[in-house]
């Protein structure tokens, strides 16, 4: 199985305010069948403070690749995500 992993960490100060960022994903192939064709292919998110998403990273990629903008009214975040595949018809991410 192989298992790549994604992570990335940033502490940071902004004028009078700290912030900081997790953010990973972790995919596995072959996936983890969940029932007939469908199988789990990656699960990812993020825990976040004083930061919003700001869509996916110019680069582009998954939900998980999201720009971080630091911002003073924002508390503490989260996310989660998965990977998942429908035989070879259909590979998506969803996240909440």
């Amino acid at each position: 199985m192989i298992f790549p992993l994604l992570l990335e960490l940033l502490f940071g100060r902004k004028d009078d305010f700290r912030y900081w960022y997790a953010d990973g994903m972790a995919t596995f192939h072959p996936g983890i069948p969940i029932i007939g064709a469908l199988t789990l292919n990656g699960i990812g998110g993020a825990l976040t403070s004083g930061v919003r998403a700001d869509g996916r990273s110019p680069e582009g990629g998954r939900f998980t690749s999201s720009n971080y903008i630091p911002d003073a009214s924002m508390g503490f975040g989260s996310k989660a995500s998965t990977v998942i595949e429908i035989g070879k018809i259909a590979y998506g991410e969803a996240a909440f």
